[in-house]
């Protein structure tokens, strides 16, 4: 039996989504007892589009390697009508669409595919009206959260795979709530993300000599993990950033980047806050920096249920967010907060409490429930149920 795996990202780009996707694959091929054959969408931009956008252009090659597995890239272009409708008028591409369902041939052959999000929902449904080939579905947040409900097109194009698909799983059970909104089913289930093993808390001499490498050894870590975009809600930062300086010797991290770090790098200079900021740092560095770290704050408008929390947790931080998607069911209903009038007073004392507790007295994180390992074996199981019934 052959399955194939699909999803959209960057290759340069590894981090959220990608990451996440990424250790699903490693872990179910460890087990799989069938074929697997991984599928990645990749954008490129035409001379035009570069030219207007001032980005470089990419070296198209048709397949790399992570974790000695092969992921075969599938190009499309970002046509110069989809960046105006996009960029400019911030719309719905419209050419994207059509190359995506142009990638179906490419499943002809497979007896499953494992598709991640509503684009690569869209190749498998075309692969599925073609060649009669079913599909599970993976939503990971916005693809649920936002797009079905500022979108007409989105909303029915979301609305017909979660139909169509024989099995939809959601990264929260907050996010399979609000797919009810637009379908009921029985096909639908919560898989959670999983930490890998690489995050943990450190020996004490570890953490006290990476303290010392980053100049935190005798101060309190409160940090931003994520871009620096609208969705994320971080013009708020500096706000809870004053609101939580004066307790002594604490500094403050953004990690990350994105269009608002001008503006945020400028707030808190006016502010005369002790904030460094990162930018972008690849995946093998979080760790390190998680176990620097006290507390991670998240001040999202929208959510499912960020991978960065359950790493965070793993590495031994207080966790404390906006109460969207499904951040509670890792840290709990109490470290969340309303976004509200109140949301940055309301968090920053909840932070500023946290440092008077016990240093020991960590949220814990729920290994059973957020296991790749564990996520691997249901999804195997339901994958080798389903084939047995269509075989």
């Amino acid at each position: 039996m052959q399955v194939a795996i699909l999803f959209k990202g960057d290759s340069n780009d590894q981090k959220g989504y990608f990451n996440s996707v990424k250790n699903r694959i490693k872990h179910l091929s460890q087990i799989a007892d069938f074929e697997l054959a991984v599928y990645l969408i990749q954008v490129y931009e035409p001379f035009i589009v570069r030219l207007l956008r001032g980005t470089k252009k990419q070296k198209k090659v048709d397949s790399f390697y992570i974790d000695e597995i092969k992921y075969t890239n599938l190009w499309i272009p970002f046509s110069l009508i989809d960046y105006v409708l996009k960029v400019k008028l911030n719309f719905k591409e419209l050419f994207s669409q059509v190359f995506y369902k142009r990638l179906a041939p490419n499943f002809s052959n497979f007896d499953l595919i494992l598709a991640h999000s509503l684009e690569c929902g869209m190749v498998a449904s075309s692969a599925h009206r073609l060649y009669k080939i079913p599909y599970f579905v993976t939503w990971h947040g916005c693809d649920i959260n936002n797009e079905p409900f500022i979108n007409k097109y989105t909303k029915a194009q979301t609305v017909k795979i979660l139909n169509e698909a024989a099995k939809n799983y959601f990264v929260s059970k907050a996010l399979l709530e609000v797919s009810d909104r637009l379908m009921k089913s029985d096909s639908k289930a919560v898989l959670y993300n999983g930490v890998s093993n690489e995050f943990k808390i450190y020996p004490v001499d570890k953490k006290n000599s990476l303290r010392l490498k980053y100049n935190v050894q005798d101060k309190k870590v409160v940090a931003f993990i994520g871009g620096l975009v609208i969705e994320k809600n971080v013009l708020v930062l500096p706000q809870i950033f004053k609101n939580i300086s004066s307790v002594n010797d604490v500094t403050f991290w953004v990690i990350g980047d994105g269009k608002y770090r001008k503006e945020l790098e400028n707030e808190c200079n006016s502010r005369k806050l002790d904030v460094r900021f990162f930018g972008n740092q690849p995946p093998s560095e979080i760790p390190d920096l998680l176990n620097c770290i006290d507390v991670l704050i998240l001040t999202s408008l929208r959510e499912g249920l960020p991978l960065v929390v359950v790493e965070a947790l793993a590495c031994g931080c207080r966790v404390f967010a906006s109460r969207v998607g499904g951040i509670h069911e890792a840290i709990g209903i109490e470290n969340t907060f309303e976004l509200n009038n109140d949301f940055e007073n309301k968090i920053s004392k909840a932070i500023v409490e946290s440092f008077s507790k016990d240093s020991g007295n960590h949220q814990i994180l729920d290994t059973s429930k957020f296991s790749w390992k564990a996520s691997a074996k249901i999804e195997l199981h339901e994958i080798n149920n389903f084939l047995k019934k269509i075989r």
